[in-house]
C-alpha cells in the first residue's frame, strides 16, 4: 500500500495545486456538467506528464496496454483524491446560489 502514497506524491507542488485549482474551479464557478469535464482536463495532463515522463527516462521502456493501463491507474487516483476537493467546490457553488436567492 505503501506504493499508492509514492504515486501520488510523484508530482510537484505545482502540479497539485493546477490539480486542486481544476478540481475545484470546475466545480465552483461553472454548471455541474464541467466537474466530470474537469477530472478529464486532470486525467489529461497527468497522461501528458506520463507519457513526456517515459521519453525522457525512460531509456528503451514500451507504451504498451500495460503501460496505458498503469497511466489511467494513476490518474483515477489522483481524481479519486481530488473528489473532496471538487466537493467542496460544488457545496460552496449551492451555498453562494442559495444566499443570492436569499437577497
Amino acid at each position: 500500500m505503501i506504493w499508492i502514497f509514492h504515486e501520488l506524491i510523484s508530482y510537484s507542488i505545482f502540479s497539485w495545486l493546477v490539480f486542486v485549482l481544476i478540481a475545484f474551479c470546475s466545480a465552483r464557478f461553472f454548471r455541474l456538467w464541467c466537474v466530470p469535464v474537469g477530472h478529464l482536463v486532470v486525467l489529461a495532463i497527468v497522461f501528458y506528464l506520463d507519457v513526456r515522463w517515459i521519453q525522457v527516462d525512460g531509456e528503451g521502456r514500451d507504451m504498451d496496454a500495460v503501460f496505458l493501463f498503469g497511466i489511467f491507474l494513476h490518474t483515477f487516483m489522483i481524481n479519486t483524491v481530488l473528489l473532496p476537493v471538487t466537493a467542496f467546490g460544488v457545496w460552496r457553488r449551492k451555498r453562494s446560489l442559495s444566499h443570492a436567492n436569499d437577497a
